[in-house]
């Protein structure tokens, strides 16, 4: 039972008086955008009307005959999980199958990021069982020492320190890109967080560090700004795997060409890279 009444259930006339209520806007760089005033949406592009008549299944079922005979386009997974990032989304799906609800698109990107957080999160676990068995094994070799020498080996003794912080840090991991706002009113929280953030940890099966997640925000709010920005990273603080593909995905929003420099002795490395990130689910060229 629902207050709304569902898009299935809608008449045609319905359906377009619904998209007559879509205002043309324009933001402050002059770009125009559509804002939807009952439910206080925007979208960048109007949404076609895809309608037709709810007692009249045939069109329906002539679809759905046509996607088995390979007709019609099946909505893949990798594809679901590339909208995730897209800001016309919902057009697009529509406009492959244009009998998918409002209803259903929000259940499917609910089950769509629970599912990649999961996924994510079932990684890491096993990153973490990989770990535990490590120092396990390292604490087995120490107790089958014979006391004297096992007093004296400080290297093993130092191998099992640091494992064992390695395990704790991972098993403290947080997703540094959620964001908590509490609504004080009603005592209620709300997480959100930027999509591409968990595409890029869903697509490479790691877990983004709080330092590299503070350094690209730091990036685009200086480009937002118009400002430059010069930041020196150590070597293992994923310069080249994360931080450079990251800010190439964040930047990248079809209006700007991210060039990436680096020197001759990294460049087909660097390249590989960036092309293995961009080459599976989220797909850009790469020269």
């Amino acid at each position: 039972t629902q207050w709304d009444k569902p898009d299935v259930l809608k008449t045609v006339d319905e359906i377009l008086r619904e998209m007559d209520e879509f205002e043309e806007v324009k933001s402050a760089d002059g770009n125009v955008y559509y804002y939807h005033t009952p439910s206080g949406r925007s979208v960048w592009e109007k949404p076609i009307p895809y309608v037709y008549h709810a007692k009249d299944n045939r069109t329906k079922m002539a679809y759905l005959v046509s996607r088995l005979g390979g007709q019609e386009p099946t909505i893949y997974f990798e594809l679901l999980a590339a909208s995730l990032i897209s800001s016309t989304a919902d057009i697009d799906l529509r406009k492959l199958n244009p009998f998918l609800s409002v209803d259903t698109l929000k259940i499917t990107w609910g089950l769509l990021t629970g599912a990649m957080l999961r996924a994510n999160r079932v990684g890491h676990a096993n990153r973490c069982i990989t770990s535990a068995r490590e120092l396990l094994g390292l604490l087995i070799t120490l107790r089958n020492r014979n006391p004297q020498q096992a007093s004296v080996d400080n290297s093993l003794k130092q191998s099992i320190t640091i494992k064992a912080q390695s395990l704790a840090d991972q098993l403290m991991t947080k997703r540094h890109y959620v964001r908590i706002e509490k609504n004080d009113a009603n005592g209620t929280s709300q997480f959100y967080f930027d999509p591409r953030y968990l595409i890029f940890e869903f697509n490479e099966n790691l877990v983004l560090r709080l330092s590299q997640v503070e350094l690209v925000e730091k990036f685009v709010n200086a480009l937002r700004g118009g400002n430059s920005l010069c930041h020196q990273m150590l070597m293992g603080q994923g310069k080249t795997t994360v931080v450079g593909p990251l800010l190439a995905l964040m930047l990248g929003d079809g209006t700007k060409l991210i060039v990436q420099v680096v020197p001759q002795a990294l460049l087909e490395f660097s390249r590989g890279i960036m092309r293995a990130r961009f080459s599976s689910i989220i797909q850009k060229p790469v020269y």
